[in-house]
């Protein structure tokens, strides 16, 4: 929002004194009537969203089933799989974390 901020500062739409606001009152009037109060909301919802927020659910459906699997065919080696899985599960959030910072800073 910095870059929009800077925009509307730079075009005399807003002005700072001592904090950002609306610089005169015809601007005012069209910022209020411009949208609906619900379409500011639903942006705000779905800026929330992110990669991890998109792919929590099938990434666990998938290692809640692959790790039935496992306990099914290898119960012997399931030391060294658990171990696997623990260190695997530690790195996807920030595997996802450095997508959505990437994802970022591309807009």
């Amino acid at each position: 929002n910095d870059v929009v901020i800077e925009h509307l500062y730079r075009r005399g739409y807003i002005k700072r004194a001592p904090y950002f606001r609306i610089a005169n009152e015809t601007f005012k009037k069209f910022v209020g009537t411009a949208e609906l109060i619900e379409n500011p909301m639903i942006w705000e919802t779905e800026a929330r969203k992110s990669v991890w927020s998109q792919l929590k659910i099938p990434l666990f459906i998938i290692l809640f089933c692959l790790t039935g699997v496992l306990l099914y065919v290898a119960s012997d080696a399931m030391d060294v799989t658990l171990g696997l899985l623990s260190g695997l599960l530690a790195f996807i959030p920030l595997l996802l974390r450095g997508i959505n910072n990437m994802k970022g800073s591309d807009s």
